[in-house]
C-alpha cells in the first residue's frame, strides 16, 4: 500500500498522492503541495483548503518547487508512527483521542473525521483551551517563585535558629560551670572549717587524758 507522501517507482513511474484524498481513503495524484502546511495535494482539494479562513493566503507549490523547499528546509522534527515504521504521524481521530499516520487512518479511522495536526496547531493558540493552559503554567511559574523564596527564606531563619540555640547551649553550660565551681569551694571551704574543729577537739581531748 502507498503511503502518504511517498512515491511508487514501477516502471519508471513516480506518482506522489493527495494526502487529503487518502483520509478519504481514495488516491489521486497529487498536483503540487501547499508551501504553508507542507502536504501534497490534488487542485480539488487545495480548492476546498482554500475555503477555511487560517488557509486562504496558503500557495499551492509545483511538485518540483516544494521538492526544492524541503531539501532547503531540511527534514523536520516529527514523531514516527508506533505501528507504520519510517511513517510521519499527521493526523488526530477526535473520537478516538488519539493519532496517527496515514495508514493508520486509511485503516482504522475513515469514518471518523480525522483532523489535519499542523491545521489544529494553527488554531490552537487562539482557543480558550490554549489561552487557559498558557494561564495555567504563568500562575505556576509565579507559585513555583514564591515556593522558592519561602525555602529561601526559611533555610535563613533556620540557620539563625541552629545558631541561637548553640549559643543558648554553650551560655547554659557555662553557668553550670559556673554553679559547679561556686559548689565545690563551699564545700572545699566547709571541710577545712570542719576539719579544723575536729582537730581541735582531738586536742583538747589527749590533753584532757594526759592530765588524768
Amino acid at each position: 500500500m502507498e503511503v502518504t507522501g511517498r512515491k511508487l517507482e514501477s516502471e519508471n513511474i513516480s506518482v506522489l498522492f493527495c494526502e487529503p484524498c487518502e483520509v478519504e481513503n481514495s488516491k489521486t495524484s497529487a498536483n503540487g503541495a501547499c508551501r504553508e502546511c507542507k502536504e501534497h495535494m490534488c487542485a480539488t482539494c487545495f480548492r476546498h483548503h482554500l475555503k477555511s479562513k487560517q488557509c486562504r493566503n496558503h500557495v499551492l507549490l509545483s511538485l518540483e518547487e516544494f521538492s526544492s523547499l524541503t531539501l532547503d528546509c531540511g527534514s523536520e522534527d516529527v514523531i514516527k508512527c508506533k505501528k507504520h515504521d519510517d511513517e510521519n504521524i499527521k493526523f488526530y481521530c477526535r473520537s478516538h483521542d488519539v493519532v496517527g499516520c496515514g495508514d493508520c487512518i486509511v485503516l482504522e479511522h475513515t469514518l471518523c473525521k480525522p483532523e489535519y495536526i499542523k491545521d489544529l496547531a494553527k488554531t490552537f493558540a487562539d482557543e480558550d483551551v490554549h489561552k487557559s493552559i498558557v494561564k495555567r503554567v504563568e500562575d505556576l511559574r509565579k507559585m513555583k517563585s514564591d515556593y522558592e523564596q519561602e525555602i529561601e527564606k526559611s533555610k535563613e531563619e533556620i540557620g539563625k535558629m541552629n545558631e541561637k540555640a548553640l549559643k543558648d547551649i554553650r551560655e547554659f553550660r557555662r553557668e553550670i560551670n559556673t554553679c559547679l565551681d561556686e559548689a565545690e569551694a563551699n564545700l572545699l571551704s566547709e571541710m577545712k572549717k570542719k576539719s579544723k574543729e575536729n582537730t581541735a577537739k582531738l586536742e583538747e581531748i589527749e590533753n584532757g587524758l594526759q592530765s588524768l
